[in-house]
């Protein structure tokens, strides 16, 4: 089994390759989905984050209070770093459980933070998906309803696509006018090598 992640920054359309890949009859494991769903199932997660955040990091339902997490979160790097190092790990593990009983030749993981959470020492092979910055900012801005300034910061919080582009062993544009389906089964001839 080959374990693949896919990355790229926000807006870039790495979901969009995550849904084809996943209609080609391959297993995709969204990260961020995930890790909503083990922060509200997992009770040394949660107990943990509510040592960290205290008990209103959580609704009476036992939902996340996500305004009172996302405060948490952005006041500084030092509560991003304590969160994840909560979070990332569970997720890490949920990801080998889960890959394991796939059966498949490929899975694939999507993740925006792929290096930047360390689950890149969980994968065999990484993929970027790489969009222009101006293609990414009209995105973000129809996608969350935010004006240009707010998408450009939410685009700046993030590791320079250079960076990771360099770190990954794949690129698949994804601007206008520029077909994807092609590129996803280069994709497939490459891993298969």
């Amino acid at each position: 089994m080959v374990k693949v992640g896919i990355t790229g920054g926000i807006g870039s359309g790495k979901s969009v390759v995550s849904h084809i890949v996943s209609a080609m009859g391959y297993p995709v494991y969204d990260c961020d989905r995930n890790a909503s769903r083990i922060m509200i199932s997992d009770i040394i997660v949660i107990e943990a984050l509510k040592n960290l955040m205290g008990e209103d990091a959580y609704l009476a339902d036992g939902s996340l209070n996500k305004p009172v997490i996302a405060s948490f979160l952005y006041k500084n790097k030092a509560n991003r770093e304590a969160l994840n190092a909560i979070v990332h790990p569970a997720v890490f593990r949920d990801f080998e459980e889960w890959s394991a009983g796939c059966g498949k030749e490929f899975v694939f993981v999507e993740s925006a933070i792929l290096f930047e959470s360390g689950l890149d020492r969980h994968v065999d092979k990484s993929v970027m998906v790489l969009s222009s910055c101006e293609t990414r900012i009209e995105r973000v801005m129809a996608r969350d309803g935010i004006d240009r300034e707010q998408a450009i910061k939410r685009l700046n919080s993030q590791m320079p696509d250079e960076e990771k582009a360099r770190l990954c062993d794949f690129i698949i544009r994804n601007d206008n006018g520029i077909r994807i389906v092609p590129q996803i089964y280069s994709l497939f001839d490459f891993l298969k090598g």
